[in-house]
């Protein structure tokens, strides 16, 4: 199972070697386990080290956003209109 090559990917997770141990970090679901094996072959089992979280943002924040994105338009065709305005003016 040791391998001295730079890391990869297989099917379980990531594989890759640090400090004579190869690890595997693989995830089930949302949760992360990491597991390794040392030099001499034994085997250590995946502990928990994190889980992620989705969030997806309120409607309030993507209406926020929108009127942010039309207030900056609105802006930049006003200041192309007085730069056009300046030029042929």
């Amino acid at each position: 199972m040791l391998f001295t090559t730079g890391a990869y990917f297989d099917n379980p997770g990531l594989l890759f070697a640090a400090g004579g141990y190869a690890y595997n970090l693989f995830s089930e679901g949302s949760t992360y386990f990491l597991s390794s094996y040392d030099s001499e072959g034994s085997y250590f089992p995946g502990e928990t080290v994190g889980s992620v979280v989705v969030s997806i943002p309120e409607p309030a924040t993507w209406l926020m956003m929108g009127l942010g994105f039309a207030v900056l338009g609105l802006d930049g065709r006003r200041a192309s209109r007085e730069a056009g305005r300046a030029a042929f003016g």
